[in-house]
């Protein structure tokens, strides 16, 4: 009764060529006319199919941490620690495997467009390069995973949820070197009260009380990033740090914290832009399409709708 099909070309090429680049551009209209195939064979089945074409996602456009800044995250994190801080990126490589990684590997740029990120098993010490550690080895001191211009770092010694004030006893120096940085729009942290705190370079932003010092670092994110961030903190598997990679709020062009020139899983710009294709006679019921939970409530009333007609 009901069939989904997933067409992943277009994030797959996006992602190491650009949103708006011609290969990218030649992605979406193969996607196109698969959909078209597929119209056309619904009006010769018994059962009479409507189609709904949902981008979940946009993709947003920038050049990334590396690129501006000359460094990768796990770098600059290092330079805040002691000599001997293992910091290890593990950045997953699922969003750039298949057909984008070959066909950057066909555009003869394996230095960063056949890449998603740091090796998961690579680590930076704070006099850089290094190997990832061996088994004999101790684990880091800091684990950074990065999605587009988002990022969450974890302290594997430091016990639960770690707060600004444990955070600062480990590593004085980070937070404040990782809010002052260029690259970094925001830092989001919990506080002894357990309070989720966003930090920009000048401003501190409760998102418990809404208690805010300064300008909102939170602004350029757009007028849902706080309840976002609100959301994401109250996940056990959240970071003991999130990192929002800075945006221009111009362009909408946000600094990637992997090696990607296309990226999502973050806030601001085109990723925050998706979509939703439905047929005359399905109608929205009217309230907010925001998260996964309503969309799928969406998406079962029309379920609905149709068995009954």
């Amino acid at each position: 009764r009901t069939i989904y099909v997933d067409y992943t070309g277009y994030d797959a090429v996006s992602h190491h060529c650009g949103p708006e680049r011609m290969e990218s551009i030649d992605a979406l209209a193969g996607i196109d006319r698969a959909i078209g195939s597929l119209g056309k064979a619904a009006r010769h089945t018994w059962r009479p199919y409507r189609m709904v074409v949902l981008s979940d996602h946009g993709q947003a456009l920038g050049a990334t941490f590396r690129q501006q800044h000359g460094a990768t995250l796990e770098d600059v994190i290092a330079t805040f620690l002691s000599d001997d801080a293992i910091v290890a990126g593990t950045t997953g490589e699922a969003e750039s495997e298949g057909i984008g990684n070959r066909m950057a590997a066909e555009f003869g740029r394996s230095s960063g467009l056949g890449r998603s990120g740091a090796d998961p098993a690579a680590s930076t010490p704070r006099s850089g390069g290094g190997s990832g550690p061996g088994p004999e080895e101790a684990p880091p001191d800091v684990v950074a995973a990065a999605s587009g211009n988002l990022a969450h770092i974890y302290f594997p010694d430091l016990p639960g949820q770690a707060t600004d004030a444990a955070v600062g006893a480990r590593w004085p120096r980070l937070i404040d070197g990782l809010r002052q940085h260029p690259g970094i729009g925001a830092v989001i942290v919990h506080s002894a009260e357990g309070h989720p705190v966003v930090l920009g370079a000048s401003s501190r932003l409760d998102l418990a009380t809404g208690q805010l010092e300064g300008t909102d670092p939170l602004e350029a994110y757009g007028p849902l990033a706080a309840d976002a961030i609100r959301r994401l903190s109250g996940f056990s598997t959240c970071g003991d740090l999130v990192l929002l990679g800075a945006l221009d709020p111009v362009t909408g062009e946000v600094t990637g914290l992997e090696e990607l020139i296309g990226s999502h899983g973050g806030l601001g710009g085109w990723q925050t832009d998706p979509f939703i294709l439905v047929p005359a006679g399905l109608e929205l019921s009217g309230a907010p399409l925001v998260g996964a939970p309503s969309l799928n409530h969406e998406l079962r009333a029309w379920q609905d709708v149709l068995a009954a007609g």
